[in-house]
């Protein structure tokens, strides 16, 4: 039996980006049930120590942010993912083949980063307030913080993304997900 390595790197890719999703979406629907503090609470004198909030950013204090819990999720999942396929590049004692392929495997962590980044600084320069581009083999997910879009917006969203991640805009989703008040 042949075990094909980069099926199963590209598999628990996959995974792992399934489970960050996951975690993020169960925690921002645990945040709400859970008394989280309001905008109000936050921003009263004194709650929390040392950080002063500019009077103008006061309402924009939210209970919870997917956009920021995401990329920080993201970024913690691929620092692991990085130092696993560094260690495995650098032991000697793994075969060449094996070595390679970790190689490659960080070299397409690497541009599936900047292309996130780039798609993201695109979306949110069309004027949405924030977003995150979720680039995974096959696919690539867009998460717009808007209540609602036109089509026109849309048609528009896949065709910049498209060029930026390189893929196919059938393959390219958008899911639309609405500001927190």
């Amino acid at each position: 039996m042949v075990i094909n390595i980069r099926k199963i790197i590209v598999i628990l890719s996959m995974l792992l980006t399934v489970a960050i999703i996951t975690g993020i979406l169960v925690g921002t629907i645990k945040d709400k049930d859970e008394g989280v503090p309001t905008a109000n609470q936050i921003t009263s004198p004194g709650a929390l120590p040392g950080i002063d909030l500019p009077e103008g950013n006061k309402n924009k204090v939210t209970r919870s942010n997917f956009f920021c819990e995401y990329r920080m999720e993201r970024e913690r999942v691929r620092g692991k993912q990085i130092d696993m396929l560094r260690e495995v590049i650098n032991n000697q004692s793994s075969e060449k083949k094996i070595r390679e392929i970790a190689s490659l495997r960080l070299v397409q962590i690497t541009e599936d980063i900047e292309k996130e980044m780039k798609a993201e600084n695109l979306v949110k320069s069309k004027g949405f307030a924030d977003c995150v581009i979720i680039v995974q083999p096959d696919s690539t997910t867009v998460v717009v913080q808007a209540s609602n879009l036109r089509l026109d917006q849309e048609t528009e969203l896949k065709k910049l993304v498209s060029k930026v991640t390189q893929c196919r805009e059938e393959n390219l989703s958008i899911i639309t997900k609405k500001p927190q008040p």
